[in-house]
């Protein structure tokens, strides 16, 4: 299974080591690789990093959207994760996670059938038992 991690803020640094057991790939996306050199992971032939602006579609289809199989939209920006999850779905074999903070905008984004992980209440186990799901 591949992976693409939008944002690599501290959450997306706990969700990706929480699911690199149960993946192939993992390649985290954001505009600086600041946060993403400072981390040290264990597996680091699974992992990869991708650099692009956010504004551009591009940055997410040369990141690997076309072959990924699971998206996880989580910047520290509820505005920006809904928007990353919606330009993923432009590849509509993807799964889409969105990691948001505000009830309302977490309530809508259910509805419209993502996968949400509220950042207030990460539930690691059951993100795992979502992603095995899909496999």
């Amino acid at each position: 299974m591949k992976v693409l991690i939008l944002g690599t803020e501290i959450i997306s640094k706990i969700i990706g080591d929480s699911i690199l057991e149960d993946v192939s790939s993992l390649t985290y996306v954001d505009e600086s690789e600041i946060n993403y050199k400072s981390w040290d992971f264990t597996n680091l032939s699974k992992i990869s990093f991708h650099k692009g602006s956010f504004k551009k579609i591009d940055t997410i289809i040369s990141a690997g959207l076309e072959s990924a199989d699971l998206v996880i939209a989580s910047t520290n920006n509820d505005s920006l994760n809904s928007f990353l999850a919606q330009k993923s779905k432009i590849n509509f074999d993807v799964n889409c996670f969105i990691v948001i903070s505000n009830k309302v905008m977490a309530n809508l984004f259910r509805d419209l059938d993502f996968y949400v992980i509220e950042s207030h209440n990460i539930d690691l186990p059951k993100i795992i038992n979502r992603l095995k799901k899909i496999r």
